[in-house]
């Protein structure tokens, strides 16, 4: 909720700065939710704060960016 909640937040952008907008608050919201799940592993599967960085937050590093940057450039494609 809190991710969608800041993702959500670049609808109330000026037209002319939403592309950036949405940028900047999909990656806010992609740290929000591999924040909440690698806490989420620690602490549900009882592993050490370094295993659940190897496995919650490591591997979708590099991948949740460019979701992001495809997710905005998609919305304004859709909106011209």
């Amino acid at each position: 909720i809190p991710a969608a909640l800041i993702a959500g937040l670049a609808w109330r952008i000026n037209e002319r700065y939403r592309l950036i907008g949405s940028i900047v608050c999909g990656l806010l919201a992609a740290v929000v939710i591999l924040l909440i799940g690698t806490l989420g592993a620690a602490i549900f599967l009882q592993v050490s704060w370094g295993t659940a960085l190897v496995t919650g937050l490591f591997p979708f590093i590099l991948i949740e960016p460019g979701k992001v940057l495809l997710a905005a450039s998609l919305n304004k494609l859709g909106r011209e």
